[in-house]
């Protein structure tokens, strides 16, 4: 099959003079277009093939309409028409349309205009204005005057000059404005928009309306544009509430994008379920950015029908490929079985008895903490024991000691929540006894009364109680290993020692306290009067016949081995299958990076066959070989190296290795680094954002999309790099339409004179677009505009001065005294601060359109401004009809405050 041409071909632009007009029934061709699919992906993906016989016309008045196309063939049709630009043809005469008693028409000069250069397109077969922005991203509707700029054309030239003014872009930047900061509050704390009556008259409208109202309150100028804004372009919609933070959102995913680049990452996945019942898949990408720092950021949640491996597959793929991440880039990746306590506890329930004992301390929770009631009899029983051991002097006095508390309840994303379950059961024992004694005799049912009698004869029990400190014990040595696996920084250097010093303590109590915990038990049990049972008498299983009971078994036996030694064992194996042989050798090896055993002993043959085992596709046989020479120097060079002995850790060393460019020079060992830290380590994040999910999706919000329900969590949870786009666009990266950029909008002008001027009514007069000038009028006009200025008293106002402005964005020009006329019309119709915005924004828009060359491109004007509007403007804001359907609102331009 011959490679096929992409319809991007057929749309190149023609070298021809300006001046001549393309025909009417100019057409181009169009080939078919083949989607490549990538090999990863198993999912089926149609290949478009588009009819030659389909005909594209560059005047916008008789083109087909964006949405009659195919679906899979728009987004081919949407570039061309982007690369090409608007259709801006220049006739020698433009059709005159009867407007009263004048006749009026088109102005070419119009397209020199900053406000109209990237978008208007004139059509000469209706005679009429067109938006090329609109007809990309319109959609069919039956709303009338919905189709003035994309399908009918705009002929109103009398309203043009009138509705195109710089008050009104101000006014429409600075709506805007206020709507993009108040959804930004929002998704930053969590909060929902909406209110269940959002009404003139409700008392509560919901958070987007109540806290824009408040912002109105505390500025006249937003409350008058405000106010003033016409209903279908007041930016207050849910919907376009919703497209504010999806623009935020993609934002940041395209910050985090950068900030992988082409480094290596770690992919972290993980289920759980919403408030609507939904199976969500969390993503997590860990890499190490270009200062050397670990991130683990949060990608997005992705709703998924089922949990089997085909379906996470497609979704993650579908993802990746999305922001052009490839998965050969993947160096590590994690699944599930986050909680590491979690598996810990779950492995030690693989023992019937503790299984037995957790469901009973499930229970006790449920039934003490039932009712508000018991909750304060609880407290007040433990504030009483508290008094009395303090009074026979068993525990201390002093600050932050003796907190009275209740029993806590173990969840299953909160690690350490089951050691503080167990704690806060063995600090409140017999308080706790006291109340189900109570609930017993004074419980309002049967089956209040019944289950407190099942928990009470539990606890009292030797079984309970013995099993109850042996987890105690047990899930006290593993939480220092899962407090430390929650830390979002941690690298698999750590990590492992504590999987190390973990597994030599659970084995050194396994084999040398259990004469401590049987001597701890029978106290706990005497001062409680709980029997203690003989230990050296015959153990007899419950439900078990006689015949079958076996006469060598001793109670202690059963204790020691069947489930001492058995509950400890099973959480070795656990903690041995989850960092198996092959992860200890790559600590092993790793090890060798790191500064603390760089500095009493560097293992160059271990860095060597780390990179030689576990990385052969990282490095080229070439790359090897520079490696070996790399770490002699490194050797010698930088472990010997003063700073070196300060560092730590492995993330400090490549944080160290970036500042001090000495990256640069080993570049290989450095690659090394970054893909040692990039292991995962856990899947902590993913748990964080399932509660940041819990609390933006909750009970009162449980109908969320799920797209604004990722958009939410992503502004969220990625809150650091979110508050760097400010709502002006000065972070300079918020720029295109729709996702287009500017170089994709703002067409090539070749041969347009910028001094070219038509009698355009009063255009040129208003927007300065008039050449010819000299610098004796630029002179003047500075003068004229110091000389109205100094009628003002205030010093501070003198010194933003339009001429400052002036100075600081052109470099040098002739000017006109006819612009001094403009900003002189507007004195002592405003307030003296309205007064000095309009006429320091007048500068601006005079010293853009009076250099030399004529006006400064729009690429130019709009690095200056609200970047994030441009993004924002769908079809019905860059069109907004009046009573006739009729008049243009303009594209927001930068504020000039």
């Amino acid at each position: 099959m011959s490679k096929s041409t992409t319809i991007l071909n057929f749309f190149k632009r023609k070298n021809i003079n300006n001046s001549e007009v393309i025909a009417d029934d100019e057409r181009l061709p169009t080939p078919s277009v083949d989607v490549p699919v990538s090999e990863n992906l198993q999912t089926e993906v149609p290949n478009v093939t588009i009819d030659e016989s389909t005909i594209f016309v560059r005047d916008p008045g008789m083109r087909k309409q964006i949405w009659e196309y195919d679906a899979n063939e728009r987004d081919e049709i949407r570039r061309a028409y982007i690369k090409l630009g608007p259709y801006q043809p220049k006739l020698d005469e433009y059709k005159k349309t009867k407007f009263g008693r004048h006749s009026r028409k088109f102005k070419h000069s119009w397209f020199a205009i900053k406000e109209f250069s990237t978008w208007l397109e004139y059509s000469p077969s209706k005679d009429a204005a067109f938006c090329l922005p609109c007809f990309l991203f319109d959609k069919p509707t039956g709303n009338s005057g919905s189709h003035v700029f994309t399908k009918d054309g705009f002929r109103n030239w009398k309203k043009v000059l009138e509705n195109f003014n710089s008050d009104q872009i101000a006014s429409n930047q600075l709506r805007l404005k206020a709507s993009i900061d108040v959804v930004k509050v929002l998704a930053f704390q969590g909060l929902a928009f909406r209110g269940r009556d959002e009404s003139s008259d409700s008392i509560n409208r919901g958070n987007f309306l109540e806290i824009l109202d408040l912002v109105v309150s505390y500025n006249e100028y937003v409350a008058e544009a405000i106010e003033k804004a016409p209903k279908n372009a007041s930016n207050k919609s849910p919907k376009i509430q919703k497209e504010i933070l999806h623009v935020f959102s993609n934002k940041v995913k395209k910050a985090i994008r950068e900030e992988i680049g082409d480094a290596k990452f770690c992919l972290i996945v993980d289920e759980a379920r919403d408030e609507s019942m939904k199976e969500q898949m969390a993503i997590v990408i860990r890499f190490v950015d270009k200062d050397g720092f670990v991130r683990d950021r949060f990608f997005g949640v992705v709703h998924v029908p089922d949990t089997t491996a085909l379906t996470l597959k497609n979704e993650i793929y579908s993802i990746l490929s999305h922001h052009s991440l490839d998965i050969q880039d993947i160096r590590g990746q994690g699944y599930d079985g986050a909680s590491n306590m979690r598996a810990l506890v779950a492995a030690s329930k693989e023992i019937i008895l503790v299984q037995s004992f957790f469901n009973r301390l499930s229970s006790i929770v449920n039934v003490v903490g039932a009712s508000c009631k018991r909750v304060e009899q609880l407290k007040k029983a433990y504030a009483n024991q508290i008094a009395y051991f303090v009074e026979i002097g068993e525990l201390e006095i002093g600050r932050g000691l003796n907190q009275i508390s209740t029993l806590q309840r173990a969840g299953d994303t909160r690690w350490g929540s089951h050691l503080r379950s167990i704690s806060s059961l063995v600090n409140i024992f017999s308080p706790t006894c006291e109340i189900l004694l109570k609930i017993i005799k004074e419980g309002n049912t049967t089956s209040q009364r019944e289950a407190a009698y099942s928990c009470y004869h539990a606890m009292i029990s030797f079984e309970f109680v013995f099993i109850l400190h042996l987890m105690k014990e047990i899930i006290k040595i593993t939480d220092a290993l899962c407090q430390a696996l929650q830390c979002q920084s941690q690298d698999i250097l750590n990590a492992m020692n504590f999987v190390s010093s973990t597994k030599a303590l659970i084995q050194k109590f396994r084999d040398e306290e259990w004469d401590n915990l049987l001597t701890t038990m029978k106290s706990f049990c005497e001062a409680r009067d709980i029997d203690v049972p003989d230990m050296n008498a015959r153990y007899v299983e419950r439900g078990v016949l006689a015949r079958f009971q076996q006469d060598d078994f001793t109670i202690e036996h059963h204790y020691q081995v069947d489930i001492f030694y058995a509950a400890i064992d099973s959480i070795l194996q656990e903690l041995n299958h989850r960092f198996s042989k092959h992860a200890v050798e790559l600590l092993n090896l790793s090890s060798a990076l790191d500064p603390k055993e760089a500095r009493e002993s560097f293992r160059s043959i271990d860095i060597l066959l780390l990179a030689s085992k576990f990385y052969p596709k990282d490095f080229t046989n070439q790359e090897m070989t520079l490696l070996k020479t790399e770490v002699d120097h490194y050797k010698h060079n930088v472990v010997r190296h003063p700073d070196f002995k300060k560092l730590s850790s492995i993330s400090e060393l490549c944080q160290w290795l970036v500042k001090t460019q000495k990256s640069l020079f080993y570049p290989y060992i450095y690659r090394l680094i970054t893909l040692v830290l990039t292991l995962p380590v856990s899947t902590a994040t993913t748990e964080q954002a399932f509660s940041a999910m819990n609390i933006i999706k909750n009970r009162l919000c449980n109908k969320m999309e799920d797209d604004f329900l990722m958009d939410s969590m992503i502004l969220y949870i990625e809150k650091e790099i979110a508050a760097k786009f400010a709502s002006n666009g000065r972070d300079g990266n918020m720029n295109g339409s729709h996702g287009v950029t500017r170089s994709d909008v703002v067409p090539p002008s070749p041969g347009k004179s910028s001094g070219e001027t038509e009698d355009s009514m009063d255009i040129s007069e208003h927007l300065g677009a008039k050449g010819g000038r000299t610098s004796e009028d630029f002179q003047e006009i500075l003068d004229e505009i110091d000389g109205s200025l100094a009628k003002f008293d205030d010093p501070a106002v003198q010194l933003s001065t339009p001429r400052t402005q002036l100075e600081m964005l052109l470099p040098s020009g002739p000017g006109t005294s006819q612009e001094v006329q403009v900003l002189s019309s507007t004195e002592g119709n405003f307030p003296l601060g309205e007064q000095i915005r309009r006429w320091k924004r007048l500068a601006r828009e005079l010293a853009s359109t009076m250099t030399e060359g004529g006006p400064f491109s729009a690429i130019h004007v709009l690095e200056e401004g609200m970047e994030l509007e441009e993004e924002l403007v769908p079809t019905k804001r860059l069109c907004v009809g009046t009573k006739n359907s009729e008049m243009v609102e303009a594209i927001d331009q930068p504020r000039q405050e």
